[in-house]
C-alpha cells in the first residue's frame, strides 16, 4: 500500500542539544561583554583623569619642565586612546557573536519568522513551485535556512532551492553539510566576517566589475603618468623662479594626459570603493576556509581551489590602500596637492591594473564564498534540527520514486506537526479527498518542501526518505492578475500546462495539484481533471492530487494499480470540528462545508 501507518526510521546521532549550546554561548558572551565594557569604562575614565592631570601638572610645573610633563601626558593619552579603540572593537565583535547565537536560538525556539530574511527579491511568480511551496516571503523556507550575510551567499541558496541538483551534486553537498554542521566555530566566524561590514557582497555587480573589458595601461603609459606627476616638482620651482613658459608647458602636458584618462578615472572612482570593501569581506571568508581542516572530499576540493590564497587579505589591502588615496582626493586641501601630481589618474591606472591582474582570483573567491555560505546555511539547519535525516537518492532507478516515513512540514512547529507516510513509485498517484482544513494542502506542501530540501543537499523533515531525481511542479497557490487580465482558473490551467510540459520532457517529474480545476463546473472538472491526470501518468510522472469532488475521486479506482485513493477526515464534537491530520486509505465519507458555515453563524 502507498499509504501506511507512520513507522520509525533511522535517525542521525545527536551530538548536542543546539538550544542548550546556544544558551550557554549567549551566557558566556554576555559575561565577556560585561567584562570588556567595564574595562572600557575604566580606561575612558583613566583617559579623562590623564588629560586633567596633564593640564594641571603642566600648569603647576616650572616653565622648563612643563613641556616634558605635557609630552609625557600626551603620550599616555594616545596610548589610552589606542586601548579604548581596541576595546571598542572587541565590544563590536562580542555583539556580533551574541547576535549570531541569539538568532540561532530564535530559530530553534521557532521565533524566527519576523526577523528572518524573506528573500522576496529571488521570488519568481512564474516559477513552477516557488510560491506554492512557500520558498520566499515571511515564514518561508528561505528564511528558515538563510544565515548567509552576503548577497552572493543568499543568491546561491535561493538558486539551490529553485533548481533541484543532480544526484552527484546532492551527494557532494550532503558530505559538506554533514561536516560543517559539526563546525560551529567556523560557521560563526564565517557569519561574523560577512556581518562586520556594512557593504554587502553583490555577486552580480562584483562579477560584472571583474569581467569588464581590460583597460589596464601599458607599463609605458603608467611610467609616463608617474613622470608627469613628478614633473610638478620642477614646475613649482619654475613658477617660484618666474620661469612661466616651462611651467605652463608641464602643466599643459599634465592636463592633456589627465583629460585623456578622465573617463577612466571617474568610473574607477565611482565603482572601485564599493567593490574593494566587498572584496575585503570575501578575502576574510577565504582565509577562514583556507586555514580550516576538513575531512570530507567536498570541502577539501573546495579548499584546494583556494590553495595558495592565504595572502588574500594582503592583496586586497593594497586595493583598499589605493581606493583610500583615491577617496582622499575629495578633500579640498588634499586636492590642491593631488591634482598637479596626477594622483587621480595614477591611482585609476593602478586600480585597473590590480583588477586585470587578479580577475581570475576574484572569480574563484566569489564562487567559493557563495558556495560556502550556502553550505553553511544548510549545515546550520542540519545542526539545529538533529532529528531530521539526510535522504537517500537513487541514481539508476528505472522509474521515478519518492518514499517517506514520518514526513512532516519543515515550517510547522514541532509541537503541532503531524507526520504521515507517503510512497510513490509503482503507485504513481495519490488522489486525496477530505474536508476543508483537514490537511490536504499541507501534505502537498510537506512533500514538495522536503523534496526541495533533499535536492538542495539538506536533511529532510522525516524519519526516512528515499527518492529519485525529480523535476517539481505544482498548482497549490494560484491567483488571478488584474494587470495581466488573467483569472484564477486561467492561471491554474496555465500552470498545469507547465507541469504537464515537465512530464513530457522527463518522466522523472513530481506533480502536486491542489483542488484541481476547482474554478469550473463539476462536469468540466471531472472530464478535464481525468485528462490531465491520465496525461501525467502516461508520461511516467508521480504525484499527489487533492479534490473535494468525490466524482473525480472515482478516477483513482479506474486507474489502479497506478493510482490509489487516500483521505483526511474530521469529527464534529460538541459543536466543534476536530482534525487529526492523519492520512488514511480510501475516499472520505463526509463533508464539513455545512458544518463550517454553521460554526461561523450562517443559517444553512
Amino acid at each position: 500500500m502507498s499509504v501506511m501507518p507512520s513507522t520509525a526510521g533511522p535517525k542521525r546521532a545527536v551530538m548536542e542539544d543546539p538550544a542548550a549550546t546556544y544558551r550557554q554561548r549567549i551566557a558566556g558572551e554576555l559575561v565577556m561583554r560585561e567584562t570588556i565594557d567595564r574595562r572600557h569604562g575604566n580606561v575612558v575614565a583613566g583617559r579623562i583623569v590623564c588629560l586633567l592631570a596633564t593640564v594641571g601638572a603642566a600648569a603647576l610645573a616650572p616653565r622648563t619642565a612643563a613641556a616634558g610633563v605635557a609630552a609625557v601626558g600626551a603620550a599616555v593619552f594616545v596610548v589610552l586612546t589606542v586601548v579604548i579603540a581596541r576595546l571598542e572593537e572587541q565590544l563590536r565583535l562580542r555583539q556580533r557573536t551574541l547576535a549570531y547565537y541569539e538568532q540561532g536560538l530564535a530559530r530553534v525556539e521557532e521565533r524566527w519568522m519576523d526577523t528572518a530574511p524573506r528573500g522576496e527579491a529571488y521570488a519568481d511568480p512564474h516559477h513552477l513551485y516557488a510560491a506554492d511551496l512557500d520558498l520566499f516571503g515571511r515564514g518561508g523556507l528561505f528564511g528558515l535556512l538563510c544565515v548567509a550575510q552576503t548577497e552572493a551567499g543568499r543568491s546561491t541558496l535561493a538558486d539551490w532551492l529553485k533548481a533541484p541538483a543532480d544526484v552527484a551534486q546532492v551527494a557532494w553537498r550532503q558530505g559538506a553539510v554533514r561536516e560543517l554542521s559539526g563546525m560551529l566555530a567556523l560557521r560563526e566566524q564565517m557569519w561574523e566576517c560577512g556581518h562586520q561590514v556594512e557593504q554587502e557582497v553583490q555577486r552580480d555587480r562584483l562579477t560584472a566589475w571583474i569581467s569588464a573589458p581590460a583597460r589596464a595601461a601599458s607599463p609605458l603609459v603608467r611610467g609616463a603618468a608617474l613622470l608627469l606627476g613628478l614633473s610638478a616638482i620642477p614646475a613649482a620651482w619654475c613658477v617660484l623662479s618666474a620661469w612661466l613658459l616651462p611651467a605652463l608647458a608641464i602643466f599643459g602636458a599634465q592636463a592633456a594626459f589627465a583629460m585623456t584618462y578622465r573617463k577612466l578615472t571617474e568610473e574607477v572612482s565611482q565603482r572601485a570603493a564599493h567593490r574593494a570593501r566587498e572584496l575585503q569581506t570575501v578575502a576574510s571568508l577565504v582565509e577562514r576556509v583556507e586555514r580550516a581542516r576538513f575531512a570530507c572530499p567536498a570541502l577539501q576540493e573546495l579548499q584546494q581551489e583556494l590553495h595558495g590564497e592565504l595572502l588574500a587579505r594582503r592583496r586586497v589591502r593594497r586595493l583598499i590602500w589605493l581606493v583610500e588615496w583615491m577617496d582622499a582626493r575629495r578633500n579640498p586641501y588634499f586636492a590642491m596637492v593631488s591634482a598637479p601630481l596626477l594622483l587621480g589618474t595614477q591611482l585609476a591606472l593602478a586600480i585597473e591594473s590590480w583588477r586585470t591582474q587578479h580577475a581570475s582570483m576574484i572569480s574563484r573567491w566569489v564562487a567559493a564564498v557563495a558556495t560556502l555560505e550556502a553550505l553553511s546555511c544548510l549545515a546550520t539547519y542540519s545542526y539545529e534540527h538533529p532529528e531530521n535525516v539526510f535522504p537517500e537518492l537513487l541514481a539508476d532507478a528505472p522509474r521515478p520514486r519518492l518514499s517517506a516515513q514520518g514526513l512532516g512540514h519543515p515550517l510547522l512547529p514541532a509541537a503541532t506537526m503531524v507526520r504521515n507516510d507517503v510512497a510513490l513509485g509503482e503507485v504513481q498517484l495519490l488522489l486525496i479527498t477530505g474536508s476543508n482544513m483537514s490537511g490536504k494542502s499541507t501534505l502537498l506542501r510537506a512533500v514538495g518542501a522536503n523534496a526541495v530540501l533533499a535536492f538542495a543537499g539538506a536533511p529532510v523533515c522525516a524519519r526516512a526518505m528515499t527518492l529519485t531525481p525529480l523535476a517539481i511542479g505544482g498548482t497549490i497557490r494560484t491567483s488571478d492578475s488584474l494587470q495581466e487580465g488573467v483569472s484564477r482558473f486561467f492561471a491554474e490551467i496555465r500552470r498545469i500546462r507547465g507541469v504537464v510540459g515537465l512530464a513530457e520532457r522527463s518522466p522523472f517529474t513530481l506533480f502536486l495539484l491542489d483542488e484541481i480545476l476547482a474554478g469550473t463546473n463539476s462536469h468540466d472538472r471531472q472530464q478535464g481533471g481525468e485528462a490531465i491526470v491520465r496525461a501525467l501518468l502516461d508520461h511516467g510522472a508521480i504525484g499527489l492530487v487533492t479534490t473535494h469532488d468525490l466524482s473525480l475521486a472515482q478516477l483513482a479506482e479506474s486507474l489502479q494499480p497506478r493510482a490509489r485513493n487516500a483521505h483526511f477526515e474530521d469529527l464534529l464534537k460538541d459543536d466543534r470540528l476536530v482534525f487529526d491530520f492523519t492520512l488514511r486509505p480510501g475516499i472520505v465519507n463526509r463533508s464539513n462545508a455545512l458544518d463550517l458555515m454553521r460554526l461561523v453563524g450562517l443559517k444553512v
